[in-house]
């Protein structure tokens, strides 16, 4: 199997955030509100807008960062935008010994952990008429280090371990897209609004595992090892973001919209 480095990888990334940070300003340029390059603290590089119906009046800008949304005189708004993130994931696989899921009741286990993931984002939102948001986002990671343990078992409950080993994770993928909508509604004031959610997502994990060290029976390392591990699951999710409109009125203090979030999926 050919595989790439990954400052290989790491370089074409780059390289296409940078184009994708260029694209929206590009398209957008008849109509576009402001477009602009973000260094992390907003984590997103990119952003550029286009707009639907009345403009607003000429104070209004486009705040710096992805909020989730933006109240405005337009009919309808819309947000493109490239980012960087950084994140950390683990996975537990499990396999029993038959169907009925005995004998034993864990045959083979697969454990990955700290997986650092280099990732990058493209996104979309939309928000018509201030009530009605839409979002999707597509992001790419690249796995850069994390560790793996493979087990097997003769006995049940992780009883009567025959075969150890404990092996590097340090190449690999992950792929997370997701679609959502939601309805804002205001709480008590426009200042403060809530905003419930439902949505599908698809996301995936390709898992590679080298430099094996055998431990249980202890023979130490043994080399070619290059096996694959392919996770994915999709379903629906239910949620809601919640965002606060923080207008200070003072110039040198610039307007910020801090939101959070919570999803819950169904996967399959």
């Amino acid at each position: 199997m050919t595989r790439f480095s990954f400052f290989s990888d790491f370089r074409l990334a780059i390289r296409l955030v940078i184009i994708l940070c260029l694209l929206p300003a590009y398209i957008f340029s008849g109509n576009c509100a402001q477009a602009a390059v973000l260094i992390p603290g907003g984590v997103f590089l990119s952003q550029a807008e286009s707009t639907i119906g009345e403009a607003p009046p000429s104070d209004s800008s486009l705040p710096s960062g992805p909020i989730a949304h933006e109240k405005t005189g337009r009919r309808v708004t819309a947000r493109i935008y490239a980012g960087a993130n950084y994140r950390i994931d683990e996975l537990n696989w499990n396999i029993a010994g038959n169907k009925n899921g005995t004998n034993p009741n864990i045959l083979s286990e697969l454990t990955w952990e700290d997986l650092n993931i280099y990732e990058f984002s493209l996104g979309f939102s939309s928000l018509v008429k201030n009530t009605v948001y839409f979002r999707a986002y597509m992001n790419y990671g690249r796995i850069y280090s994390g560790e793996n343990q493979d087990s097997d078992y003769n006995s049940d409950n992780r009883r009567d371990e025959w075969s150890h080993s404990n092996n590097s994770s340090d190449d690999g993928s992950t792929i997370d897209v997701s679609l959502g909508a939601g309805i804002i509604l205001p709480i008590f004031s426009d200042a403060f609004t809530i905003m419930p959610m439902v949505g599908l997502s698809y996301h995936s994990q390709s898992l590679i595992m080298t430099d094996g060290y055998q431990t249980i029976p202890n023979t130490g390392p043994f080399p070619g090892l290059d096996s694959t591990y392919e996770a994915e699951w999709r379903g629906p999710w239910v949620g809601f973001e919640m965002q606060l409109d923080m207008e200070t009125g003072q110039r040198f203090i610039p307007r910020m919209y801090p939101f959070a979030g919570f999803e819950y999926h169904w996967a399959r």
